[in-house]
């Protein structure tokens, strides 16, 4: 398929510093960044959807992976649960996948804003409840500096169970209520596919309503969501949609981001940063609206 623009060595260069600048906010709170990477790849880049969707899907991978291995390393992942919403990924990506490749320019887009928006909002209550939690006294781990967190979830107040017991903490985890489970693994899948969005915000916030541990919903939700977005990424590129030219550089700078951000995640308050995010993601819907409204 043809590069739908002209990718110099330049644009490559200011895709990869891209890739690095948003994954850095991005994982600090607990995000792909897909929330960012798709305005910017349609609205400065001038990617059609079609194309600019898989772009932030492999961006988004790297990002997650590479969050998933710090929190692997954490022992705060619960494998169980993280497959179970991963169960009707496939599913969701490829129904997703294919309205975008039938619905219109126009109504691709405006799906991405609306659906912005709509994680905009989970994510102000996401830092509301942070501002709490992160003016209660830590435990003295947390004190040391001795988490690594890629998303504000993980510094939560929580005790920090590993250093209690030699028992990982997500072995205390119940899993119920499995039909939850899997119509919202089915719509992360499907906000995946359709806007090259992460579900992270659905998993998480249906694991916290099932009664999961906060510190251990994000870690699950982050590792539920790299399989996630790779699903996406093969659906698309079996698709013909991926521009792997501009994809790749993407990712790499989304790699390194990620790895930034969650060393830096320690020193800053993650509310504020929740706040500014979604600011910039709204104002970016409201463009993409413009755009397809009024012609701006």
């Amino acid at each position: 398929m043809a590069v739908p623009i002209d990718l110099t060595p330049t644009l490559i260069i200011v895709l990869g510093i891209v890739g690095v600048g948003v994954a850095l906010i991005t994982s600090m709170v607990g995000l792909g960044g897909g929330i960012i990477f798709v305005p910017v790849l349609l609205l400065f880049f001038q990617f059609p959807a079609k194309n600019a969707i898989p772009i932030s899907l492999l961006a988004m991978t790297g990002n997650t992976i590479s969050c998933s291995i710090a929190y692997i390393r954490q022992k705060r992942v619960n494998y169980k649960l993280a497959l179970l919403y991963d169960v009707m990924d496939p599913v969701g990506v490829y129904v997703g996948a294919l309205l975008m490749t039938i619905l219109s320019e126009n109504i691709i887009i405006g799906s991405v804003a609306g659906i912005i928006f709509i994680l905009g909002f989970s994510l102000i209550r996401k830092a509301r409840s942070n501002q709490i939690t992160e003016s209660t006294p830590h435990d003295s781990s947390f004190k040391n500096g001795q988490h690594n967190s890629c998303t504000s979830d993980q510094v939560t107040g929580e005790p920090n169970n590993q250093n209690q017991s030699t028992s990982s903490p997500t072995k205390d985890v119940k899993i119920k209520k499995l039909p939850v489970i899997l119509v919202s693994s089915f719509g992360s899948g499907f906000v995946s596919g359709l806007a090259g969005l992460g579900g992270g915000i659905t998993d998480t916030t249906s694991m916290i309503l099932l009664g999961v541990p906060p510190y251990i919903a994000a870690p699950t939700s982050e590792f539920a969501m790299a399989f996630t977005n790779i699903i996406a990424v093969i659906a698309h590129t079996l698709m013909g949609n991926m521009v792997w030219e501009a994809a790749v550089p993407l990712m790499f700078g989304a790699v390194i981001g990620a790895q930034i951000g969650a060393h830096l995640s320690k020193r800053v308050k993650n509310h504020v940063l929740i706040y500014i995010l979604v600011g910039f993601a709204w104002f970016a819907a409201i463009r993409l609206i413009f755009s397809i409204t009024i012609g701006i």
